[in-house]
């Protein structure tokens, strides 16, 4: 197996793949949280909102969007397990971590019957 270097440090070619694909989807879901995106949009409309509505009720709808999306996590709690059961791609990932969870069974049977072989 021919490996790469990277900064003196040696990689095989499989876990530099790996490790890209890793970071490229970090690096997507950033880019679609919606965090850095109101981060972002709220100042274009806070001088606005805060002149036509009064410092008061403009400050009230921000207290009310902030307690109604604190309220969101205990509904992905609640219902969560009924979402990931109408989901084709959490279904998919199931099935995948089962045919690893399988094949690492399998792979650690052959081991222990190899260690026997060779003990006999």
């Amino acid at each position: 197996m021919r490996l790469s270097t990277t900064s003196g440090t040696v990689f095989p070619p499989q876990l530099v793949c790996v490790s890209t694909l890793r970071s490229l989807y970090i690096f997507i879901a950033a880019l679609f949280n919606p965090l850095p995106l109101a981060s972002g949009v709220f100042p274009l409309f806070t001088d606005v909102m805060y002149n036509s509505l009064g410092y008061p009720q403009a400050s009230s709808l921000l207290g009310g969007l902030a307690f109604v999306f604190s309220i969101l996590p205990f509904l992905l709690m609640f219902y969560g397990p009924r979402i990931r059961k109408k989901s084709r791609v959490a279904k998919q990932i199931v099935w995948q971590q089962d045919r690893r969870a399988a094949e690492a069974v399998r792979i650690k049977e052959e081991k222990e019957k190899d260690l026997k072989r060779e003990d006999v």
